[in-house]
């Protein structure tokens, strides 16, 4: 229990304490520095509780914050001021009831050096329960046992994904590999930082999530260290895309070198602020724990890249947020806008990249061939209608029943009708479709060729039946015509030109 003066007895009764008590706390250390934390264990008391009382006589001017030592927190002395009111607790209380200017209306203007003193010593020695960290664990978690239940749900081996994932299972479950940029599925590029190949993968990552996200959390605020946990994902993502395109990527390491690198810039950034100590303890540790990392990059099947690139994004995205807080809720702003448009400049990059670089010429080359093929097959499935086979049919079923008694086949007609409609709608199909990129053949205009064909040979068979007396030799050109077309498509198709 601190030393009191006959003048301020108080006890443990007292709580929760007033800022008057808490002055004389302050003051009876004297000289030497009055820690809270200590107070609270040797008192067993929530250290929660002084924090509004000393907040409230550091506003007022009669306590000031002094060194902050190992193992015993923050600590403060009382300033002339206090001391004066620490035995008039009526005065004390007149000051401390009188209407403070709110500082909601300045809370545009820039901090005073103090204050960001302050702001770090508490992120650091008092931070607050992480909520967004353990989201994230559960949503990565969660994700990892949708595939297991897939991978079951299918007959795969459950025991395989739990070891080594599977690759095909895991890319739907979000991962990413250049191909996808190729195909524009952007959102690949954040997916794929919450699929995890193996349960040791997702452990590890796990782990260091919540080994170093609590603190990062703390520092950040909740809502700046989820988009720099973004930023960093995607910014890592797309160097590892853009250097090695064909490998799966997966995993959140990315994301978490990116917090790793933030808290590296933190703590330069703020080291005037901090124990030299503390600051020293921490940057050695990170660097202990960097130096690990580095060389478990260069391992076999592992990204450095995408290490290396969540790293940069998160120690340039914490500069932006530390510097601006000097300037006010603008800058703040300015900050989170300019955190954006590097995460969307590294999206466009890798694009600008995927479309010129030598490196992805074959992937493009491959995706072009996919669309191509699929608007081919997208062709012949419309065809089938009026494919020659079909036509052929209903060719030799009409000539048969000019030579007889077209009578006797008094559907006819109607089949003629139908295959020129089925014409006309294929046509209109592909007029419709939109073109592959690497369609360098007049391959729309050979297949709108043949149905024309097939619609003019329709109208012969038509005409035929209505006078089977009339031009034969017409509707023979006519399906001659169409034999002509239906070569010429179905050899281009089958090259898959």
């Amino acid at each position: 229990m601190p030393n009191m003066t006959a003048d301020d007895e108080t006890t443990i009764e007292n709580f929760p304490p007033t800022p008057a008590i808490v002055l004389g706390w302050v003051a009876a250390a004297g000289d030497r520095a009055w820690f809270p934390a200590v107070y609270a264990q040797q008192e067993n008391v929530p250290r929660e509780s002084l924090d509004e009382p000393i907040t409230a006589l550091r506003h007022a001017g009669l306590i000031r914050v002094q060194d902050w030592v190992k193992g015993l927190g923050q600590g403060y002395g009382i300033t002339p001021d206090g001391a004066k009111l620490v035995h008039e607790p009526q005065k004390l209380a007149k000051l401390l009831a009188e209407p403070r200017p709110s500082r909601e209306p300045v809370a545009a203007e820039p901090p005073t050096t103090f204050d960001r003193g302050e702001e770090a010593r508490q992120a650091l020695f008092a931070p607050r329960p992480p909520l967004v960290v353990q989201v994230l664990i559960v949503l990565n978690v969660l994700w990892f046992l949708v595939g297991l239940a897939l991978a079951v749900h299918e007959g795969r081996s459950g025991n395989a994904y739990l070891a080594n994932g599977d690759p095909h299972l895991l890319h739907r479950l979000g991962a990413v590999f250049g191909l996808d940029i190729v195909r524009w599925e952007w959102w690949r590029l954040l997916s794929s930082a919450f699929v995890h190949i193996g349960a040791l993968h997702l452990f590890m990552n796990m782990y260091a999530l919540a080994s170093v996200g609590s603190l990062t959390e703390s520092i950040w605020g909740r809502r700046r260290f989820l988009l720099l946990y973004v930023a960093a994902a995607i910014g890592g993502s797309c160097l590892a895309t853009g250097i090695k395109p064909e490998p799966l990527l997966a995993g959140a390491s990315g994301a978490i070198w990116g917090l790793m690198a933030s808290l590296v810039a933190w703590l330069l950034l703020h080291r005037q602020h901090l124990p030299p100590q503390v600051v020293n303890q921490s940057l050695q540790r990170l660097g202990i724990l960097f130096v690990i990392n580095i060389a478990v990059s260069f391992v076999p099947g592992v990204s450095w890249a995408g290490h290396f690139g969540g790293g940069i994004i998160g120690f340039v995205v914490a500069c932006l947020f530390v510097v601006s807080k000097r300037f006010g809720l603008v800058a703040r702003w300015v900050a989170l806008t300019l955190t954006v448009l590097l995460t969307a400049g590294c999206v466009v990059g890798l694009t600008v990249y995927a479309n010129r670089s030598e490196r992805w010429a074959p992937l493009r080359l491959s995706e072009y061939h996919r669309q191509q093929v699929e608007y081919v097959r997208s062709l012949d499935v419309a065809l089938q209608p009026i494919a020659r086979p079909e036509v052929e049919k209903l060719y030799r079923q009409v000539m048969e029943a000019v030579r007889v008694d077209p009578t006797r086949r008094p559907d006819l007609p109607g089949e003629v009708t139908k295959l020129r409609d089925n014409a006309q709608s294929f046509a209109d199909f592909v007029a419709g479709q939109p073109l592959p990129k690497a369609l360098v053949t007049d391959l729309p205009e050979y297949y709108q060729n043949y149905a024309a064909a097939v619609r003019d040979l329709a109208d012969a068979m038509a005409e035929v039946l209505r006078q089977p007396d009339g031009n034969v030799t017409v509707l023979k050109e006519r399906k001659k015509v169409v034999d002509e077309q239906w070569a010429v498509v179905n050899v281009l198709a089958k090259l898959g030109m």
